[in-house]
């Protein structure tokens, strides 16, 4: 029994140190495989990267040409708009001191015209006398 008993515990034995053996065998093949698609998935994930930054350089460079275009457009319509304001500001201005030098000149007419009404009969009766009294002298 002993013999028999010991027979069979060898056998397990033996086939556990198979069984280990093979997992070991089987353990690094399958590292060896993980390895392999852990690699390649960084290649992948580089050759992904690579192609995002040039299509980032190729919208950053789009992005400058565009903003290059949004301000020379915007600097000429400023330009436009300046030019514009400072016409009418000159119009308006000139309208203005038009107006002023009609309400002065109308202003200085009246004023004008009633000193002439006012020195009229002064100037008239100066005129009498300077002639009469020449007369009268002659």
């Amino acid at each position: 029994r002993k013999c028999r008993y010991r027979e069979q515990m060898e056998s397990a034995d033996s086939i556990a140190r198979m069984d280990s053996a093979s997992r070991t065998n089987v353990s690094i093949a399958g590292m060896e495989e993980v390895l392999k698609s852990v690699k390649a998935a960084e290649a992948q994930a580089a050759e992904i990267k690579a192609v995002a930054e040039a299509e980032a350089e190729t919208l950053i460079a789009a992005s400058r040409a565009r903003a290059n275009e949004i301000t020379k457009k915007t600097e000429e319509e400023l330009k436009f708009y300046r030019e514009t304001a400072l016409r009418e500001a000159e119009a308006r201005v000139q309208k203005e001191a038009e107006r002023t030098l009609s309400e002065h000149e109308t202003k200085e007419t009246k004023a004008a015209d009633a000193l002439l009404k006012d020195t009229s009969g002064t100037v008239s009766q100066i005129v009498r006398r300077v002639t009469d009294g020449n007369r009268r002298h002659a």
